[in-house]
């Protein structure tokens, strides 16, 4: 790899124009695959919503028809988020819009339309059980939002509960960290893991509701939700405990940052400093 700062990086966590544009300036390939979905740059700008960020990748030459491992352009990435700006102007500088049917149907529930979702699943039985890693994270893209009738036609539908999404959240993650109680009672009426890790964090569902209580964007708006979520978590069974840090037997680590509402909720079922 030449000496220059990680594009990918800087446009994952540590986003700005001018930071990007010395990237590239200064010898970044633009191209160059991104961790296990094999990303290229033009990738992590969509999935990160950053538009301005689109017109110098193409100047540098990245390729905007790429597919990642799982077979997505970036007008793809776009398109089954909803990020409609994006995929709009991809659209004007020439990429392909290709759809499969898996797209078409993360486009209809991103837009509320049950009746077209429905009608997808039924005349194609096997395409949500089978869907790969990027087409099931519309199950924790959608579990992040407020309908729950999205989300209950996808685990009808037999989609891996466990499939990974943003920071590789998985559903019940998203619905923690996005303030969504009814979404969070749902995927735990559908037997989703309560003490599940494997993301970005490392933390379990309780500790983005946690995290997201005081970070979100909804944190504040929102405060009695998370604090439902909190008490929701719990009296389904989630622990208190964290496995990388043995010596704390009390959630201690959870009480360090955390709104008062779901402090009150975590000390109640036992949390103590």
């Amino acid at each position: 790899m030449a000496n220059h700062p990680d594009l990918h990086y800087l446009l994952d966590w540590n986003y700005s124009p001018e930071k990007m544009e010395a990237a590239l300036e200064s010898g970044a390939d633009p191209n160059e695959s991104y961790w296990k979905y094999e990303e290229n740059a033009l990738h992590v700008a969509v999935r990160r919503r950053r538009l301005e960020a689109i017109s110098p990748l193409l100047k540098y030459g990245v390729d905007i028809n790429a597919k990642t491992k799982g077979g997505k352009t970036a007008y793809v990435h776009a398109i089954r988020r909803g990020f409609t700006e994006i995929s709009d102007f991809l659209q004007k500088k020439g990429a392909d819009t290709t759809l499969n049917t898996a797209d078409h149907l993360a486009v209809a529930l991103g837009n509320g339309e049950m009746e077209k979702a429905s009608a997808l699943i039924a005349e194609h039985p096997d395409l949500v059980p089978q869907m790969n890693a990027e087409e099931a994270r519309i199950l924790p893209d959608l579990t992040g939002r407020q309908r729950t009738d999205v989300v209950h036609l996808l685990l009808d539908a037999g989609i891996d509960i466990t499939s990974r999404g943003l920071d590789e959240g998985t559903g019940l993650h998203m619905a923690a960290w996005f303030g969504q109680p009814a979404n969070t009672q749902l995927m735990i009426d559908y037997q989703a893991p309560l003490e599940i890790r494997g993301d970005l964090h490392n933390m379990s569902p309780l500790g983005w509701v946690v995290h997201g209580s005081v970070y979100s964007g909804s944190a504040q708006s929102h405060a009695d939700d998370y604090t439902r979520i909190a008490r929701i978590l719990l009296e389904a069974g989630a622990s208190l405990l964290h496995p990388d840090i043995p010596a704390d037997t009390t959630g201690a680590w959870l009480l360090k940052e955390v709104s008062p509402g779901v402090e009150a909720v975590l000390r109640e079922f036992g949390a103590s400093n």
